[in-house]
């Protein structure tokens, strides 16, 4: 059903499309477009990525008993991994359902208390956000002039410029997250 609305809303777009680009109608099908993209597709780079979504799957998996065996409960690595991609196609259906379904499946297939499976996945989803949080960081202070002449060609920066390039702002923000990444690390002797 999604998937038909979502074609429905496609293919309208497209059509619109195709009248701006002055292509008839009946040339204009976005089936056949979808077929001919398929056909010329460089599978090469779609196994590529499938490789480095499994990997990411794997790694998760892993992680994820690495959180559980403190608990005193030794999981298997397959079914892990099959948990964390049955979350992934319950968050198709209904997003962040994923969490909930996994954790009762964990608790179904390996016996592990569902309250101790809930925890392990919220510190799972806190080590994505730092995560992130880092690669976003990182990339800011990689490719800032970037991020910066993309920003500037799209919106209306102008007002700001003065604010955003100033390194005071830069270091303040730098030391922030200096110091919310210590406090994360000793946050058990600072809770004392």
């Amino acid at each position: 059903m999604i998937l038909w609305l979502l074609y429905q809303n496609l293919n309208t777009g497209y059509q619109a499309q195709c009248k701006l680009d002055g292509i008839p109608e009946a040339e204009c099908s976005l089936m056949d477009k979808v077929i001919h993209d398929f056909r010329n597709a460089n599978f090469f780079w779609i196994l590529i990525v499938l490789g480095c979504f499994t990997l990411s799957n794997i790694s998760r998996a892993l992680r994820w008993k690495m959180l559980i065996k403190p608990l005193g409960y030794n999981i298997r690595s397959f079914n892990a991994f099959f948990m964390v991609m049955l979350g992934y196609f319950a968050n198709l259906g209904l997003p962040r359902m994923g969490e909930i379904i996994r954790s009762g499946a964990m608790t179904k297939y390996e016996g592990v208390p569902i309250e101790k499976v809930i925890g392990t996945v919220v510190v799972d989803r806190i080590l994505d956000v730092i995560c992130l949080l880092i690669v976003v960081g990182l990339s800011f202070l990689l490719a800032y002039q970037s991020i910066w002449d993309f920003l500037s060609k799209e919106m209306d920066l102008g007002k700001f410029s003065g604010i955003l390039s100033s390194p005071l702002l830069w270091g303040f923000l730098l030391v922030s997250c200096i110091l919310l990444v210590f406090m994360w690390i000793k946050r058990a002797a600072l809770m004392q």
